[in-house]
């Protein structure tokens, strides 16, 4: 579990501004409300691109059981992209301006055709370290939420983040059992 932010200490995120300067706190309110703002829209991109990839993992998978596991994220992400739209109306914004980092993390796509040994292997590690990056950064944005006292927001992010942190479990308990992955039969 990743602890919160002391109150007053810089804030943090992989993507987003390294320090808020400003007030007493370490950065003014609309630095932070911007600072939010941001990351909820890249969070909304971010969850479009996992959503998406989620979907294409799970085709691609040759273990039955890993592509019920990306199945279940694909779910999961299109659930936590509810949640951050639901926050973006409530505060009257809009989505638009996100940029995602979700493919500049991901390895090349596998070319068409089988899969090949390793594949599934890949495939998890790479959605592990997606899901464990998101739910920092979601965790990350919580903190923030609860900072400008927007407990609703905080609430729905913490649900999102433990989701994240749950699949990336999931994934990496599945692939530590896993021996080598039994195909699944050929067919849609």
């Amino acid at each position: 579990m990743i602890a919160p932010v002391p109150h007053g200490a810089a804030l943090a995120s992989p993507g987003l501004p390294s320090a808020l300067p400003g007030g007493e706190d370490g950065y003014s309110e609309g630095d932070a409300r911007g600072a939010f703002l941001k990351g909820l829209r890249t969070a909304h991109a971010c969850g479009i691109d996992l959503a998406g990839s989620a979907g294409a993992w799970a085709r691609r998978a040759q273990a039955d059981s890993l592509a019920d596991a990306f199945r279940l994220i694909q779910e999961e992400a299109e659930e936590a992209l509810h949640r951050v739209e639901y926050i973006l109306s409530g505060l009257r914004r809009g989505a638009r301006g996100g940029a995602s980092w979700i493919g500049r993390a991901l390895p090349p796509p596998a070319e068409d055709g089988p899969a090949r040994a390793g594949d599934d292997a890949a495939l998890a590690a790479a959605a592990t370290r997606v899901l464990g990056r998101m739910a920092q950064e979601t965790r990350w944005l919580e903190q923030l939420a609860h900072d400008l006292a927007e407990f609703q927001a905080a609430r729905l992010l913490r649900m999102s983040a433990d989701e994240q942190a749950a699949g990336a479990k999931r994934l990496a308990d599945l692939m530590a059992g896993a021996g080598p992955a039994r195909p699944r039969p050929p067919g849609p």
